[in-house]
C-alpha cells in the first residue's frame, strides 16, 4: 500500500522583498502556515511567476518565469489572493492590535500572540518566521511597480523584518 504524505496546493499569491514583488501560484505542502514556518525549507516556490524589481528605473525590468525559488528569509509580506489558503491556517486566539514598522510599509493590524507572551517582546516568544496578521492595513513608504493590496483580511509578515511595534 503506498503512503500518502500531506497534500499540495498551488495558491494563487503575491510576495514582496525589499527589492522585489512577486505574483504567481505558491506551492504549499499541508496546512499552509505550517508548510510557511517549517524551518527546514530554505526557499518557497512560486510557478507562473512575475517578477519586478522594486527600485525604479533600474536595468531589470519585470520579466516571467515558469518557475522562482524564493528564499523564504527574504520575504517581508506574503498575501494570499484566494480565501481558500486563508481559511486553511489556524489562528492563535489572543489578539491585539498594533502598529508595526518594516523597511518597506507601516502596518496596523490585529497581530495574533501565543497567550503567555508579554505584549513588550511577543517576537521573542513567537517561534515562525511568518506572523499572520488579520484585518492589516499597509502604508507603503515607497511606489510599488504593480498593486498590492493595502488592506488584507490576512497577511503574513515575517517576523525578522518588525523594526518596532507599539498598540494602537
Amino acid at each position: 500500500m503506498a503512503r500518502e504524505g500531506p497534500p499540495v496546493h498551488e495558491y494563487e499569491a503575491q510576495l514582496l522583498t525589499q527589492s522585489f514583488q512577486f505574483n504567481g501560484r505558491l506551492e504549499t505542502v499541508g496546512n499552509p502556515l505550517d508548510f510557511l514556518n517549517d524551518p527546514t525549507r530554505d526557499a518557497l516556490i512560486l510557478r507562473q511567476a512575475y517578477i519586478a524589481p522594486l527600485t525604479p528605473g533600474g536595468p531589470i525590468r519585470g520579466l516571467a518565469r515558469p518557475q522562482v525559488s524564493v528564499r523564504r528569509q527574504e520575504v517581508l509580506f506574503l498575501y494570499y489572493a484566494g480565501s481558500e489558503a486563508r481559511e486553511a491556517i489556524r489562528l492563535l486566539a489572543r489578539r491585539e492590535p498594533l502598529i508595526a514598522y518594516t523597511p518597506l510599509a507601516v502596518l496596523r493590524g490585529t497581530f495574533h500572540l501565543p497567550a503567555e507572551a508579554l505584549l513588550g517582546d511577543f517576537l521573542a516568544s513567537t517561534t515562525g518566521s511568518f506572523l499572520p496578521i488579520t484585518h492589516a492595513q499597509l502604508f507603503f513608504l515607497q511606489r510599488l511597480p504593480s498593486p498590492f493590496p493595502s488592506e488584507c483580511e490576512l497577511l503574513m509578515v515575517g517576523r525578522q523584518y518588525i523594526q518596532l511595534y507599539h498598540p494602537v
